[in-house]
């Protein structure tokens, strides 16, 4: 009985010693590695408990703008960026360029085709009003209203 226990202890000593170091080898300076197959999976998996807080650390590594690699044969690779000017250039300067087609719109069909959902012509219409109504004096005033803890 006393062995087995001991076994038991020894496996456990061992998993977490083994844990510890693919964890150290896994986290490349803050930022996930790209492992072949798996892509940054593991790095997510270690961190699930804590998914904006990594997200932010790697933001804050690589600069603003980190481009993620799924799993190789699930095509869930994309590009996150916190930098404002990157933000800008997509959203304003270049929009035409960003199209946000069909796919777009099946996952997001809540929003019916407005702002968020629209491209081209639509989109600067949608703009073009949006901008009116927050550049609205009485949108200002009603805006002045919210309590300083909720803006923040």
């Amino acid at each position: 009985m006393m062995a087995v226990l001991f076994v038991y202890l020894g496996f456990m000593v061992f998993g977490i010693i083994s844990l510890r170091f693919l964890y150290r080898f896994i986290d490349n300076n803050g930022l996930p590695r790209n492992w072949p197959f798996v892509g940054m999976i593991p790095t997510l998996l270690l961190n699930i408990h804590r998914p904006h807080d990594k997200v932010a650390q790697v933001l804050r590594r690589s600069n603003g703008t980190f481009f993620y690699r799924g799993l190789w044969f699930t095509n869930t690779s994309f590009l996150g960026t916190s930098d404002p000017e990157n933000v800008r250039y997509v959203l304003s300067s270049n929009s035409y360029v960003y199209l946000k087609g069909p796919e777009w719109l099946k996952q997001f069909d809540i929003f019916g085709e407005a702002l968020f959902n629209s491209d081209g012509e639509a989109w600067k219409c949608h703009r073009r009003v949006f901008h009116a109504f927050l550049n609205h004096p009485q949108f200002r005033q009603s805006l002045s209203k919210v309590p300083a803890e909720f803006i923040s």
